[in-house]
């Protein structure tokens, strides 16, 4: 695949069936040229790990995976290629609405209870970037 010789960004949105694709990524691209981008404490990512990494490390980055920002390609060095899953956004909203509810983990999962946000209320008055 013409694809996988190139460097990419894969931006996982949550909810799109990114996880099916993360595992195809990860059977094609060597874990020494992968970098994947996770939430540190259900609430940050680990960017800043991304940030502080040398030169040579920074060259090595082949894929790098996650819910990543467009735009963080500027902070490597090589040219990258952007991949995304997308899926109605209806669909989603209402499969990570009922996903939130499932996961009592989840950073949301208080603040839906605690409000008794219904799926409009969680569409419409949760302004994070994961569920807007």
């Amino acid at each position: 695949m013409e694809l996988l010789n190139k460097n990419i960004v894969f931006m996982h949105i949550p909810k799109n069936g990114g996880t099916t694709l993360d595992s195809i990524l990860d059977k094609n691209f060597p874990v020494n040229n992968t970098f994947n981008v996770k939430v540190i404490g259900n609430s940050e990512l680990n960017i800043s790990d991304l940030l502080n990494l040398n030169e040579e490390e920074l060259n090595n980055i082949k894929l790098l995976k996650g819910h990543v920002p467009f735009g963080i390609h500027q902070k490597l060095r090589n040219q990258f290629n952007y991949i995304t899953l997308l899926r109605n956004p209806v669909d989603r909203i209402v499969s990570y609405y009922y996903y939130v509810l499932s996961l009592p983990s989840h950073r949301l999962y208080n603040r839906v209870m605690n409000e008794k946000m219904s799926l409009y209320d969680f569409a419409t008055k949760i302004n994070q970037g994961d569920v807007n």
